[in-house]
Order: C-alpha cells, then sequence, then structure tokens
C-alpha cells in the first residue's frame, strides 16, 4: 500500500501486538520478518492488489503457505505479516538502500554513510522511524537532476537535526494525479493532456514511478496502472543482454530468441558495446565480457606481432593464426595509412624475393 508523505506511520505501532517475536529485533524487522514482508508484497503486487483489499493479504499468506510448509497457519501468517510490516527493515537493508542512492546521485560514499548515520540517529530518537525511508523516496520520485537531489537530501538533514521536518503532506498530489490518469494504458502525451501537466514531468514521474514498482512499463513510451494485468516492456538492450548471459550468439540466433528486428539487435548490440558489456568473439558473433575469448581484428594482430621485429606473411600466420587472404587485406589497409611498412627479403642462390613487413622506425612501440 502506498504511503503518502508525511503519513504518521509510527501511529500504526498498535498493531505490534506481539513485542517479541521472530519477527522483529529492536525496533527494527529482522532478516526473517523482512524477507516474510518482502514475499507478502511481492505476492500482492504480481496480483495487482493493495493490502487493504478485502481478503487480499490473507489469499497471499495461503498461497505461501502452499509453497513453504514450515509457514505457520495462514492467520498466523497473516498476524505476523502486518506485524513486521509497522516495523522498518533491518538496518542494514535500509543503510544499503539509502547509501545506493546517494551514490546514484553523485555523492562521495564517505559523505553519503555521514548522512545515512546522522538522518537515521535522528529519525530513531524522535521515534520516527519510518521517516528517512520516506524522505528519500520523495526526494527520488521528484523531476530533479542528480546534483539537485544530493544538495536536497543535505538540507533536509540539517532541518531534522534542527528538529524541522521538512516532508510535507499533499507532497504526492502530482503523483495521484498521474496515477488516477493511468485508469487505461497511455502514453506521456495522453497523460500530460489528460493532468494538464508539463511533459517533461509526467515523463519524469513515469519514469521514477515504473522504477519503484508503482505503475508498469508496457511498451515503449506506454504505461499502465499496476491493475491493468499487462506484462511490463522490457527494453531490447536487456533481451538481447539475457541471450548473451547464457553463451555468445550471432545477431540471427538472437533474433529469433527475442523476436526482435534487425534494427533492434543492431542498436542494442552497439549500445552494449558502447558500455563494455559485451565483446565479439568471431565474426558476427558476441558474448558477454569476460565469459569467452575475444575477436581480435587481423590488423590488431598484426601490429601487435610486428612490436618484435619484422615478419614475412608465413610468419605473421603463425604468430596471429590469421590465414593468407585475411592477412594481406590488413596489410594493404595499413601500407596506405603508413601503419606499416614492406621490405622484401632476397635469398642468394634463390629466385625471387619474399615481402616483410615491420612498423615505421618512428612508430616502434607506440601499438604496445
Amino acid at each position: 500500500m502506498e504511503r503518502r508523505p508525511g503519513q504518521n506511520h509510527e501511529d500504526r505501532s498498535r498493531l505490534s501486538f506481539m513485542p517479541s517475536s521472530k519477527w522483529v529485533k529492536g525496533k527494527h524487522r529482522n532478516s526473517a520478518g523482512h524477507e516474510l514482508v518482502l514475499s507478502m508484497d511481492a505476492g500482492l503486487k504480481a496480483r495487482g492488489w493493495e493490502r487493504t483489499d478485502r481478503k487480499a493479504v490473507i489469499n497471499v499468506a495461503v498461497e505461501l503457505k502452499k509453497q513453504n510448509p514450515a509457514y505457520e497457519t495462514e492467520t498466523s501468517l497473516q498476524r505476523a505479516y502486518y506485524h513486521a510490516a509497522s516495523f522498518p527493515p533491518p538496518l542494514s537493508v535500509l543503510e544499503d538502500r539509502l547509501m545506493s542512492l546517494l551514490q546514484k546521485w553523485g555523492v562521495p560514499p564517505e559523505e553519503a554513510r555521514g548522512l545515512v548515520t546522522r538522518a537515521l540517529a535522528v529519525a530513531t530518537a524522535a521515534q520516527k522511524p519510518f521517516y528517512v525511508g520516506q524522505l528519500f523516496d520523495w526526494i527520488a520520485r521528484r523531476g530533479w537532476d542528480r546534483g539537485r537531489k544530493a544538495n536536497r537530501v543535505r538540507s533536509a538533514v540539517d532541518e531534522m537535526e534542527a528538529n524541522r521536518w521538512p516532508l510535507m503532506q499533499g507532497s504526492d498530489r502530482t503523483g495521484e494525479m498521474i496515477k488516477a490518469a493511468l485508469n487505461k494504458p497511455g502514453s506521456v502525451a495522453e497523460v500530460a493532456a489528460a493532468t494538464k501537466l508539463n511533459p517533461i514531468t509526467v515523463q519524469n514521474y513515469l519514469s521514477n514511478m515504473a522504477d519503484n514498482g508503482e505503475i508498469k512499463h508496457v511498451g515503449f513510451g506506454r504505461y499502465a496502472s499496476l491493475a491493468e494485468g499487462l506484462s511490463c516492456y522490457v527494453r531490447p538492450g536487456k533481451l538481447v543482454w539475457n541471450v548473451l548471459v547464457s553463451g555468445p550468439a550471432t545477431p540471427a540466433q538472437i533474433r529469433a530468441h527475442t523476436g526482435l528486428s534487425e534494427a533492434q539487435v543492431a542498436a542494442a548490440l552497439h549500445w552494449l558495446s558502447k558500455r563494455k558489456k559485451i565483446e565479439r568473439t568471431y565474426y558476427g558473433e558476441w558474448a558477454a565480457a569476460g565469459t569467452a575469448t575475444p575477436h581480435v581484428f587481423a590488423k590488431d594482430a598484426i601490429l601487435k606481432a610486428l612490436q618484435f621485429g619484422s615478419k614475412t606473411v608465413r610468419e605473421l600466420e603463425k604468430h596471429t593464426g590469421k590465414n593468407r587472404g585475411e592477412l594481406w587485406a590488413a596489410l594493404r589497409g595499413l601500407k596506405d595509412r603508413e601503419e606499416v611498412v614492406e621490405a622484401y627479403l632476397i635469398y642468394p642462390g634463390r629466385r625471387g624475393y619474399r615481402a616483410a613487413f615491420a612498423l615505421p622506425p618512428a612508430s616502434t612501440g607506440r601499438h604496445a
């Protein structure tokens, strides 16, 4: 269930009718309680339910009980879920999440840890255990750049230490308007027209809400509410990456696995290659970086071999593993660009001569 920023979640502590249990340690969930909450929330989200919907929690509890007989009865599991959910996540989990957000916004690790430690200490002393998580989620959903988000956290922590709590009621009004406009799947332009909001603001909100699991990204530039039951859109780059993680593949094999067009596969391969996530292993074949021997182009293999002295074509064949046709094609290009020089070896007592290649004197060591 979505929580409105500023809502007093500390009042829900009255649901914690089991002050000492295997689901809670101190003022936070333990690992078992956190796992239970995550499992129940995932079950609710998969069915498009809220925890406030009638019999939603008990129905998910029944399913969990079937999957894991070690759990207690369905009613006890329901009570345990409400109990554990009324406490914030384990400190280690919460700290890691907040640290990750701050570093994503460009805050150095040491400063990020200091900000998180200060914020949690103030919130705990003020009996507001949920406040810090709410604050970071609220900032993450703003359509601001990274620097502005980081500066807002810094100022918010200072205000908390001065006993001022910057999170205000009604700050999610824009998000509620966008959710209301998604009563049917729509594009950014359609949502902007329905809400009278700036399209850039709408795009930022839709992207952040989809990342947070509040809505679904169902197509290129199209979004829908969780209740629609539509499958989520997966970017071509992610589909191609999933194929290459399992082993090398050619573009044709990737298209057969994913159903993507030739242009989509080519664009995804280019995107992944530029970020050094994949590498070519042979002509037309790609693999995840570090999972296979990368392909070495003939010109690169020649330049590397010539670092150790001049070579004939036959010697280059032995050193590079390339065939004669590949080598001559690459050598012609290197000669035209003056990256290698050609000489002719004449053997006394033999007819004819043999070509040999070397790096130009001024280029020796340049390709080390």
